[in-house]
């Protein structure tokens, strides 16, 4: 016979929460309301020691990085891209009066050209360090200063990309962009128009995905945890937690309340080649219990004085189609004792619930809804 006020729980909120650095579950308390439904018959289930992990299924969508406009300084287009080109550093973005406008890695535009004579500056800099990234840089100290070994790799620069040697970078000539390469975006202008304001936007290159999660979820996360990613193909692939955002994605309306997201980086990029951007699952390992000591969570009870317990069947009064052995599941014979004791809980994973402390042992047999 029972000895505690009990409640028998039907279902959980399988989600685990972080409290106190140790991992709990919270369940959902039917008491409220309970009506006289007949009962369930009633099985039992043994209590067993094994390895518990928790997950986390996730639902991300493919997307590039925020595109950047970017804008030129005046002359005739003559050539453009098309959306989707990836332009690497010192390649050709565009094309005005007949000339290329190569791309070179800087977070300032060009505002003057880079020559001798000029006075120190930051886009000296930016343009040295250009020039010894594309393998130009014998004998060149990059600072803020232009001196004779600045020209001489600014000549041979012009020299292997075919240009005029004349030592001097026009603010034309090159365009800075924020990466390595860059993936065209969107096209602002026409050929044959002015290159005096938007000439086109670009990305990164990689796509990423895009998880929103709710702020419960978000306290499991953190930069640097693994996560598995399910292609549409059925493969799964590796990726990365790279960044948390507690206040979501920007929408166009400031009054709009938005959703944390996560960012998950992928290391093999050749795995979303033609994919498009689909919603991709993300499976986030979020905890694990060694040698834990389990139960179906479906055998926990709400106590009517708080807490849970789980309700053992007296191992004096064993199973009656199974007199020499314990399966894993039974009926309860008529006419047994059972007790019901208090536990605490821990991780609850694959519907089932570790049990942390309590009058349970190994072995025990835990009422469970038949």
């Amino acid at each position: 016979m029972s000895t505690h006020p009990v409640v028998r729980i039907a279902g959980v909120a399988a989600v685990g929460l972080l409290l106190g650095g140790g991992l709990v579950a919270a369940l959902w308390q039917p008491w409220a309301g309970a009506g006289s439904s007949p009962e369930a018959p009633r099985q039992t289930a043994v209590a067993e020691r094994t390895t518990l992990s928790a997950h986390l299924i996730l639902n991300a969508s493919l997307e590039y990085s925020a595109p950047t406009v970017l804008v030129g300084v005046g002359g005739t287009l003559t050539r453009l891209p098309q959306p989707g080109e990836v332009v690497g550093v010192g390649q050709a973005l565009y094309e005005v009066d007949g000339h290329a406008v190569v791309a070179f890695r800087g977070a300032r535009p060009l505002w003057r050209s880079v020559e001798s004579g000029m006075s120190d500056g930051p886009d000296v800099q930016q343009v040295e360090q250009n020039l010894a990234d594309l393998g130009f840089g014998d004998g060149l100290t990059i600072d803020n200063t232009f001196t004779a070994a600045t020209e001489r790799a600014i000549r041979a620069w012009q020299k292997a990309a075919g240009r005029e040697r004349s030592g001097v970078i026009e603010q034309a000539d090159v365009v800075m962009v924020s990466a390595p390469a860059v993936r065209i975006n969107a096209i602002s202008a026409l050929v044959g128009a002015s290159a005096a304001g938007p000439v086109l936007s670009y990305t990164e290159p990689g796509i990423h995905g895009r998880m929103k999660v709710t702020a419960a979820q978000l306290t499991q996360l953190a930069p640097g945890m693994a996560v598995t990613v399910r292609l549409p193909s059925g493969v799964e692939t590796p990726a990365t937690i790279a960044a948390l955002d507690p206040e979501g994605v920007a929408t166009t309306d400031p009054a709009k309340t938005t959703t944390p997201t996560a960012r998950v980086e992928f290391p093999d990029q050749s795995l979303l080649e033609g994919l498009g951007l689909p919603a991709l699952r993300v499976t986030v390992g979020t905890g694990g219990a060694e040698n834990a000591l389990v139960v179906p969570v479906t055998a926990l009870v709400a106590l009517a004085g708080g807490g849970y317990g789980v309700e053992i069947v007296d191992a004096a009064s064993p199973p009656a189609n199974s007199p020499d052995s314990s399966p894993a599941s039974a009926s309860v014979p008529a006419g047994s004792r059972s007790r019901t004791v208090p536990v605490e809980i821990g991780l609850i994973a694959d519907s089932r619930v570790q049990i942390t402390a309590g009058d349970l042992h190994e072995g025990d047999r835990v009422v469970v809804p038949g």
